[in-house]
């Protein structure tokens, strides 16, 4: 990170520098440079779109790859961010080409005709196409074993330009581009038996599969397509250039993996028979205490769905769930954290919520906010677990260590050393049985919590079905 500190501030100068022998006043036409402007306005403003891979809220914040990169590119220009979501990738280039955006950040892989038209960052990731298809469907093994057959293309994929091309290969295929509905939206149609056949990156697969269990990977479409920022081509290009080597230096410094890894290592691991109970239990389960999770959570300043998803995790939303070592009800509070929070009854749901919720935000709050708000929920999940005062001995075994008590990457790794002697004697808490546990059950939550907050991305369904043919673009791409 400091080698990307002073690499940064190395070409900042030489930006202002630039800008200060390009900046000529004229009484006609005064150019401003890009990057002197935003610094001015004192906000970086990003074209991007509301899904998983991109930015999404998340508790009291927002998240998302492209979120979190354009954050940090902001925080080193020392300058606030401001998203600004559109539909689709038309209107994202445009805003661009317009001015409305300072650049975009949407997992963009540009085709040719922008490259006359936009400036076009380095790559920082690569996306794959992929056709995928329903489950209980024979698999196709190329694009003519399912010539005649509908096949949707996501608005966000990057696959439109190459339709015309295969349709040259392959003259009875047969496709449509979605341009209003979103990744989520195609997946959660294909599981209704809606569409058949669809066209999205592998990225976003991976993290929504979870949700969508009756969706496979038939095959890829084409080699991974790498992922840039796109900057107008009108005025200087200082903000580009500054762009640009963040971008390098991010990559070198291991920025990128250290997102990728932070935000979506806990969604990687993915168990069919797991997804389809998830899933079940969602549309069969949640509605009967999804009403309660949302009051108490309000109640209590918490997001109702991670509430949902330690209840999911601890009782699979089943009220009358009781464990080999007494504890109970629909969050599994144990006698004494029941007494502790005034529950009487643990299997009544009403009260195991309500109990539930203000034990976990006041072990939440326990923790320093200087930690930040999504480290201080994953610590606190681990203490609801682990117990706080374990999870204080991980940190400071953590520390002693060399690594940071305020990340939990660092931290969950730590955890198990409480179970070895060298470790727990020297600890305050001493040895800790369920230490080990911890890191898996954290792990756990944040899936069941992201893939609550990514179904309600789009909650309705039946409407989305029912005006498909009326968004469908059918004219060649």
């Amino acid at each position: 990170m400091h080698q990307l500190q002073r690499s940064l501030k190395y070409v900042l100068v030489s930006i202002f520098a630039l800008g200060a022998f390009l900046f000529v006043p004229d009484a006609e036409n005064r150019h401003v440079p890009a990057f002197e402007r935003i610094i001015k306005r004192g906000v970086l403003r990003v074209a991007s779109f509301d899904g998983p891979g991109a930015n999404f809220g998340r508790s009291q914040e927002l998240s998302g790859f492209e979120y979190v990169l354009a954050k940090r590119f902001a925080e080193k220009l020392d300058l606030s961010l401001e998203i600004i979501n559109y539909s689709n990738q038309k209107e994202i280039y445009q805003a661009v080409k317009n001015g409305d955006a300072d650049f975009a950040a949407a997992n963009l892989v540009p085709h040719n005709r922008h490259y006359g038209t936009l400036r076009i960052s380095v790559p920082y990731r690569f996306n794959e196409p992929k056709l995928i298809y329903r489950r209980e469907l024979a698999r196709p093994k190329s694009l003519s074993d399912i010539e005649n057959q509908l096949i949707y293309v996501a608005a966000n994929s990057f696959q439109e330009d190459k339709f015309d091309a295969y349709q040259l290969k392959y003259p009875a295929l047969d496709w449509r581009k979605v341009d209003s509905i979103d990744v989520n939206q195609i997946l959660k149609l294909m599981a209704a038996k809606n569409i058949d056949y669809a066209v999205v990156n592998a990225n976003d697969y991976a993290l929504l599969r979870s949700l969508y269990p009756q969706v496979k990977i038939a095959f890829s479409l084409d080699k991974p397509q790498p992922v840039r920022w796109v900057f107008s081509k009108q005025g200087d290009d200082s903000l580009y250039l500054s762009a640009h080597h963040f971008l390098k230096a991010a990559k070198k410094s291991g920025l990128i993996e250290e997102i990728n890894r932070d935000l979506y290592q806990h969604i990687a691991s993915f168990n069919y028979s797991g997804a389809r109970i998830f899933q079940r239990h969602i549309k069969q389960r949640l509605p009967g205490y999804k009403a309660k999770f949302k009051e108490a959570a309000k109640r209590h300043k918490l997001d109702w769905h991670l509430l949902a998803a330690v209840s999911y995790q601890e009782s699979a939303w089943n009220s009358k769930a009781v464990s080999p070592t007494g504890v109970r009800g629909l969050m599994m509070l144990t006698r004494i954290t029941a007494a502790e929070v005034g529950v009487l009854n643990r299997t009544d749901p009403n009260q195991s919520i309500e109990g539930g919720a203000i034990y976990l935000k006041k072990i939440i709050n326990r923790f320093p906010k200087l930690i930040g708000n999504q480290e201080q929920i994953w610590f606190g999940l681990a203490a609801y677990n682990a117990g706080y005062g374990h999870v204080s001995d991980a940190r400071a075994i953590t520390e002693k260590q060399g690594g940071n008590p305020n990340n939990w990457l660092d931290v969950k790794e730590r955890l198990p050393l409480l179970q070895q002697p060298r470790w727990y004697k020297e600890s305050r808490f001493g040895y800790s049985k369920s230490a080990g546990d911890a890191q898996k059950y954290v792990k756990n939550i944040r899936r069941y919590y992201d893939l609550l907050l990514w179904s309600d991305l789009d909650n309705d369904t039946q409407q989305v079905i029912s005006s498909l043919e009326t968004k469908l673009d059918t004219t060649s791409i």
